[in-house]
């Protein structure tokens, strides 16, 4: 069940910050200008969005498509950042939050169908699919958080959360005319084999191209 990737992962995203120094916390992210405590508290609230949609009432209709999901993530992004600066204010222990949610997540999806439609803040789209894009949201962040900590990409990330991620963004290239096939431990993309990490790395324009005949492809998420 998609539902078991997503709590995996934030688990392992709890666990990670609940071993972090408070000098952690004033690290910079590659993803300015967010540091590190921006950056957890705005993986928080990735979890606790899910909580919102459930907690609301069902929509009559699907909205959007998965694969085009994240085409209008442009339009939200100065919002999104601004509210992780002023989440990040809050006298909290975000590692504590960051559990909380897990936990409460937990609970929420007990029994939940992944047919039911969820409204959220892109549109309305299976309960399924806003699943996938947690995944995406985990691992992609997790991996953020990774290299501003200087860990290894893998031991923020779990195996399980990377294939959906992985599978998520193959879809998006396959619209837009980068096809790849995604593994357990590899994706073909252009005729290039990429580590799934490094796949997702660079298909979410955190990596430079890995291979010259990537090179030129946008990014199919930011």
């Amino acid at each position: 069940m998609l539902r078991d990737p997503v709590l995996a992962q934030f688990s392992l995203l709890a666990e990670r910050v609940a071993a972090l120094a408070p000098v952690d916390y004033e690290l910079p992210t590659r993803l300015p200008p967010w540091t590190v405590r921006e950056l957890v508290a705005h993986v928080t609230r990735n979890l606790t969005a899910l909580l919102r949609a459930l907690d609301r009432p069902e929509p009559a209709g699907r909205s959007v498509e998965l694969r085009d999901y994240y085409d209008k993530s442009a339009e939200v992004a100065g919002a999104v950042r601004e509210r992780a600066l002023a989440d990040a204010r809050a006298e909290v222990s975000w590692a504590g939050e960051l559990r909380a949610a897990v936990d409460a997540a937990r609970a929420a999806l007990a029994g939940e169908p992944d047919e039911r439609l969820v409204a959220v803040r892109l549109g309305s789209v299976s309960l399924g699919d806003f699943l996938i894009t947690r995944c995406v949201e985990g691992v992609v962040h997790g991996l953020d958080l990774a290299a501003a900590v200087r860990a290894a990409p893998h031991s923020w990330v779990d195996p399980a959360a990377a294939l959906v991620c992985a599978g998520h963004l193959a879809g998006r290239g396959a619209r837009d005319g980068t096809p790849a096939e995604v593994t357990e431990r590899a994706v073909h993309v252009g005729g290039v084999t990429l580590p799934v990490l490094d796949y997702i790395g660079w298909a979410a324009g955190r990596l430079p191209a890995p291979d010259p005949a990537l090179a030129g492809i946008a990014p199919l998420i930011h």
